[in-house]
């Protein structure tokens, strides 16, 4: 699962994200052959480097219940944004260390290690160093007045370059979920009195809120 943090804005049917950050991640297994993934020393850069502002939207009636749905947009993990933001760019290799202007892998989680490391236990266990490009399709979300929670359907498609692991079979681990009414977005509204402080504060706010809030997504 992955969190973020949206202000919008409506102008009739369109929809402008003016404020959008990413909050970080987490993978859950489902049973005992599942995987846990944390990467939460990474967060703080996702976080700075990574931004949803300007993504757009569409809203507009649906029978007695509203539909909305946002353009695809992508997310970077552990090297050079924005450049890496486009699909048309490969990820880089082990070789391929950003440096001034030159893009590539960045140390995201300042431990030494290329790109970002997602630490694995489970039914495995170890530390994989690798790059994402996480590809987000937003879709279809129909709710009616006064819903607490608005669902969206989610195309969700991962690219990654790994640079190395600590062992083999942490290098090949990455299956997602072929499932795909497990697939999908929740968003919630957040109170005045809960949009308070800078964007670490408002991530920790929407990580701790999300349970409560969006209790499917968090399943």
């Amino acid at each position: 699962m992955s969190w973020y943090y949206y202000e919008l804005e409506q102008n009739g049917g369109d929809l402008k994200v003016k404020k959008g950050i990413s909050c970080g991640g987490k993978v859950v297994p489902l049973d005992l052959f599942g995987a846990g993934v944390e990467w939460e020393a990474a967060w703080p850069a996702i976080l700075a480097k990574n931004s949803h502002a300007d993504r757009l939207g569409k809203v507009s009636a649906s029978g007695t219940n509203c539909s909305v749905s946002f353009d695809p947009a992508f997310t970077v993990l552990g090297a050079t944004t924005p450049y890496y933001a486009d699909p048309s760019h490969a990820l880089p290799t082990v070789g391929e260390q950003a440096s001034g202007d030159t893009p590539g892998w960045e140390d995201w989680d300042d431990d030494g290690q290329p790109g970002i490391s997602f630490n694995v236990s489970g039914f495995a266990t170890g530390t994989r160093y690798s790059i994402q490009r996480v590809f987000n399709d937003w879709t279809n979300g129909n709710y009616s007045p006064g819903a607490t929670a608005i669902k969206l359907n989610a195309v969700t498609q991962q690219d990654e370059s790994v640079l190395g692991a600590t062992s083999d079979i942490i290098k090949t681990l990455s299956v997602p979920d072929t499932d795909e009414s497990l697939q999908f977005t929740q968003f919630a509204r957040l109170g005045a009195d809960q949009v308070q402080g800078d964007d670490a504060a408002l991530c920790a706010t929407v990580r701790e809120l999300a349970p409560t809030l969006t209790p499917e997504a968090n399943q």
